[in-house]
């Protein structure tokens, strides 16, 4: 999963921060913090990707639940996040999606790369074609 420098909550920004760790809240010991204040994400370092990976999750589920007001217990983010993170690495494929489009312009982009090279008529050919469609 790629962490990124800031998410969208609802109606809120966060920034998604790596903080040197041990992190403290409350006076209680966490790898992660949610300030809906601030709107800060902070995710301790030192741990490895698979911690990181369920922290972000938990702290954004936690943002889900105040911006939704849903009510979820500790107990419930942390059992949702683990449920999430295993949903995401288990189906990649869900969330990379790739537009017909780009599929296309990917395509037409590499038979441009690869008619550079050849000098034959048919290249020649299929050049004016690709040239002609832009106009």
């Amino acid at each position: 999963m790629n962490r990124p420098k800031s998410v969208k909550i609802g109606y809120k920004d966060y920034t998604v921060e790596e903080a040197p760790g041990p992190l403290m809240n409350n006076e209680n010991l966490c790898y992660g913090y949610i300030d809906y204040t601030s709107g800060e994400i902070k995710i301790a370092n030192g741990h490895s990707k698979d911690v990181d990976d369920n922290t972000f999750i938990h702290e954004c589920i936690h943002g889900m639940g105040d911006v939704y007001d849903i009510g979820l217990s500790e107990a419930k983010v942390a059992k949702l996040a683990g449920a999430f993170q295993a949903f995401i690495k288990d189906n990649p494929e869900v969330f990379n999606e790739v537009s017909r489009e780009d599929t296309c312009t990917k395509t037409v982009n590499t038979i441009i790369m690869h008619l550079r090279h050849d000098n034959s008529d048919n290249a020649d050919k299929i050049r004016k074609i690709i040239n002609s469609a832009g106009e």
